[in-house]
């Protein structure tokens, strides 16, 4: 009997050597003996086939040959995972890595999970890149600017706040004698 589950992430990650190579150890775990298939799909729709992570980490990732998403899977398609790392100016992302595999074991599903999910865990960017990640880059200089005239407007009224609160309090302590 075959267990199979899927699930994804929604958060802004970053994907490094040292996480990939824990996946790829992760997955020698639980799907031993299988050979590990890395595709990249690039900037300029060119697709590049890799066998192994340092094969991937020597890739020079730069300019039109620049990785916009990656897949991770066996050959016998009983593990996916596909990250995707780039977003056009007019859109903002969306799911950042979806997960589909299959085990013989309902348990083994359970913790293959909850450890992938530690290590996406340890990829996860700050709260803050995950917000802007929900805006198409577009609007981010809007944001800012919005944050910028907001913070220089409290700015200006800022004393004329303490100074009626210190106004209300004087009035209230005069009315008392």
């Amino acid at each position: 009997m075959q267990f199979e589950m899927s699930f994804r992430r929604r958060c802004a990650i970053a994907v490094q050597g040292v996480t990939l190579k824990k996946i790829v150890s992760l997955l020698g775990e639980y799907y031993p003996n299988v050979d590990i298939l890395i595709v990249a799909l690039l900037k300029n729709n060119a697709t590049v086939t890799f066998n192994n992570v340092e094969e991937l980490l020597e890739y020079d990732n730069s300019g039109n040959y620049r990785i916009k998403e990656l897949v991770i899977r066996t050959w016998s398609h009983q593990f996916r995972i596909e990250f995707e790392l780039g977003f056009s100016i007019f859109a903002p992302y969306g799911t950042t890595v979806v997960v589909n595999f299959r085990l013989n074991n309902q348990n083994d599903c359970v913790g293959f999970q909850a450890k992938l999910n530690a290590i996406f865990n340890e990829m996860r960017l700050p709260m803050y890149y995950t917000i802007l990640s929900k805006f198409s880059p577009i609007f981010h200089p809007i944001i800012l600017l919005f944050l910028v005239f907001y913070l220089i407007r409290l700015y200006q009224l800022w004393p004329n706040i303490i100074n009626t609160q210190t106004t209300s309090s004087q009035i209230a302590f005069s009315d008392r004698c």
